[in-house]
């Protein structure tokens, strides 16, 4: 990765510095804190890239990119965006990333409705591996959500994890006690009142992406309710989770799993990979009209090792067996 520019120089040479290298395009969106995000072409060799545009007059927004572009520097896997490089002023940020064509799952989802069960594996699959590698190298995302996920086209379209404006790098066996992220995909731990929030990093990152695997098979979210407040106490109730009975046994078993509210019974994402409805081939059976996401559930809110294989596949086994659910 790559940095440009200085810290003393103005916005309008930052901006004269980028477009002798690129062309810059269309909007794409806006983000918390002022930040857009661009379309650009590479000058070069007419590659296309996004520019996220930081505002940095607030101190904090600096510190909090720097932290944004050291993390994301130190990730190199294939479902996690790339950062290319980086351009600063005084004024504004520049990072410029690689391009996600196919929009983010949100969008998918309001649009084109659930998906296959085909689909949602393995996209959900490219999810946990993604968080797999980045607790192994003590980064959690604590912000996984649907318009977190972006669409990379190539020969089949790739998930990207997006936005680490509140990732942190976290020790083994550390308790967290900022509360982030956005309500709807946020886990009971982080909706505590204030000064009584803490939690383990791995376990908010599960629960999120189990509010997304929810999504990508139903086409909205598991939680709702007409207020803020309502919603957390929603969220803290253990019966409040209705998981679809027409989709498969094992499917309705994970959902359930990644949606505990107590954290100590989350699996990792080593474990969650081996479970079984991650290697099966069956299809779901037909279910109700693909309802694009609602538009109260489309609200953006900013605000352990890997064990044996064999050991991974018992572990589920005896899980099955205990909730009498049979193996795909």
């Amino acid at each position: 990765m790559r940095y440009r520019g200085q810290f003393d120089w103005s916005k309008e040479t930052l901006w004269s510095q980028i477009a002798q290298c690129y062309e810059v395009g269309a909007f794409i969106n806006s983000g918390r804190d002022g930040t857009i995000l661009r379309r650009a072409r590479l000058l070069d060799d007419d590659s296309c890239y996004a520019l996220k545009i930081i505002p940095v007059h607030d101190p904090k927004n600096r510190e909090r990119t720097a932290k944004e572009s050291d993390l994301l520097s130190r990730l190199a896997h294939k479902h996690i965006i790339r950062l290319v490089e980086q351009w600063e002023s005084k004024e504004e940020i520049v990072l410029v990333l690689d391009l996600c064509e196919g929009g983010d799952f949100l969008d998918r989802l309001n649009n084109g409705g659930k998906f296959t069960e085909l689909e949602a594996r393995r996209y959900f699959k490219q999810l946990a591996r993604a968080l797999a590698y980045m607790h192994s190298k003590g980064v959690v995302h604590r912000d996984i959500k649907l318009d977190n996920l972006g669409i990379k086209h190539g020969d089949k379209p790739q998930l990207k994890v997006l936005d680490f404006g509140f990732a942190e790098n976290y020790h083994p066996d550390e308790i967290l006690t900022v509360s982030c992220g956005t309500l709807e995909y946020a886990a009971p731990e982080l909706l505590r009142p204030r000064g009584q929030v803490f939690y383990k990093p791995e376990a908010i990152d599960v629960w999120s992406a189990g509010v997304c695997l929810y999504a990508f098979v139903t086409g909205k979210l598991p939680f709702e309710a007409a207020s803020d407040e309502d919603f957390i106490e929603v969220v803290k109730d253990p019966t409040a989770l209705h998981v679809p009975t027409h989709l498969p046994p094992a499917l309705q078993q994970l959902i359930a799993l990644l949606l505990n509210v107590d954290p100590a019974l989350l699996p990792s994402f080593s474990q969650i990979l081996q479970h079984p409805w991650l290697h099966s081939g069956s299809q779901t059976p037909k279910a109700p009209a693909r309802d694009p996401l609602t538009p109260q559930v489309a609200r953006k809110r900013p605000k352990q090792s890997m064990k044996e294989p064999v050991k991974e596949a018992s572990f589920w086994r005896s899980i099955l067996t205990t909730l009498k659910i049979a193996e795909p």
